[in-house]
């Protein structure tokens, strides 16, 4: 076919101004909206955030920039509220990124209690076949509004604190902890716990974000080693007033980091890889760095005058039994052998 002079002109400028806007449209920034929903302000993770944003820049050459936004947790009453904002904006598309406890999210079976016995077990779940099926709850469960990209220990096993000592599992009967539902609460009332509601008055009088047993309303609460080590550090009156620590290694917090799938897919299949694979190193640096923190603060928990109380070994597995109950009834528990069935990998080894 052939294509006179004046024809061929329009043709090539027309040629070169797509490739011309297309160049351009693959250099202009994209702004990943990150919202905290937990303490921005705690320095040893703020540090693993902000490198995190600092390889995306770099790898993407400045076309992915990531801005972390404050879900304002601060006049919430508990990390639990702050992870319901942050969830409303990630799947309604006014936030980007999150992470989030990954029992909101959807990936209910995370909050079965004695779920993982090790860090070393639970990081084997996380790196294997059946990591990847609980990353797919998380878009299953939202109706693909959002996809899960990786999980992290975040505050890793949870504790009991507070003005009672567990010393047997006969301790827990009759002491009252705040009803927080779920798999959670159902341990509780097996235990013979008294669950009880809290007023907004009574959470604005503990001056913290968790329900720590300083006002005469519960004895015990239910947190983490890292959690309970911010809240000493940034609630230093509230958190005097606490005794012990109750270690029990029943459950674990973990959370999982999130994005909008409507903005995922409006990437480039590069910047979506670069993205996933980021989110994953951070999450893994993440679970070390909350794996330290824990093993340093639990000694310095104990010299500051906490006293640590472990479970004996014949407590402990008859803590387990209970545990086992509830999962029984959970309708999850052959997903739950699955996962119990993985082997482990050493943490500081794996990549």
């Amino acid at each position: 076919m052939n294509i006179d002079r004046p024809c061929r002109r329009l043709l090539f400028l027309t040629l070169l101004a797509t490739f011309f806007l297309a160049s351009r449209a693959s250099a202009e920034t994209r702004t990943v909206r990150w919202i905290v929903a937990h303490a921005r302000d705690d320095q040893s993770f703020k540090g693993l955030l902000d490198a995190f944003a600092g390889r995306v820049a770099e790898r993407s050459q400045g076309r992915l920039k990531v801005e972390f936004i404050d879900v304002k947790a601060d006049s919430q009453r508990t990390d639990a509220d702050a992870d319901k904002i942050a969830f409303s904006k990630l799947t309604d598309g006014s936030a980007d990124m999150s992470q989030i406890a990954a029992g909101r999210m959807g990936v209910r079976v995370i909050d079965e209690p004695f779920l993982f016995r090790s860090y070393e077990h639970a990081e084997a779940v996380w790196r294997g076949p059946l990591g990847k099926t609980l990353l797919d709850e998380v878009a299953s469960e939202n109706q693909d509004r959002v996809r899960g990209l990786a999980f992290a220990y975040s505050g890793g096993f949870r504790v009991f604190v507070g003005q009672a000592a567990v010393r047997k599992l006969s301790d827990f009967k009759g002491l009252r902890m705040e009803d927080t539902g779920g798999e959670p609460a159902a341990l509780l009332r097996a235990l013979g716990v008294k669950l009880v509601s809290l007023s907004p008055a009574q959470y604005a009088a503990v001056k913290a974000p968790l329900t720590l047993p300083v006002t005469g309303s519960v004895d015990l609460a239910e947190t983490e080693i890292n959690g309970l080590a911010y809240v000493r550090a940034k609630f230093p009156e509230t958190a005097k007033k606490l005794k012990y620590v109750d270690v029990t290694r029943h459950s674990m917090l973990v959370t999982a980091m999130a994005v909008n799938d409507k903005f995922f897919r409006s990437l480039s299949p590069d910047d979506r890889r670069l993205l996933t694979e980021e989110v994953q190193s951070l999450s893994l640096a993440e679970r070390k760095l909350s794996v330290s923190l824990a093993q340093r603060n639990l000694k310095l928990f104990a010299r500051s005058g906490l006293e640590i109380v472990t479970l004996p070994a014949e407590e402990q597995l008859k803590f387990a039994k209970v545990g086992e109950a509830i999962q029984e009834k959970s309708g999850q528990l052959a997903l739950i052998q699955q996962i119990q069935a993985v082997g482990e990998i050493p943490l500081q080894a794996s990549r």
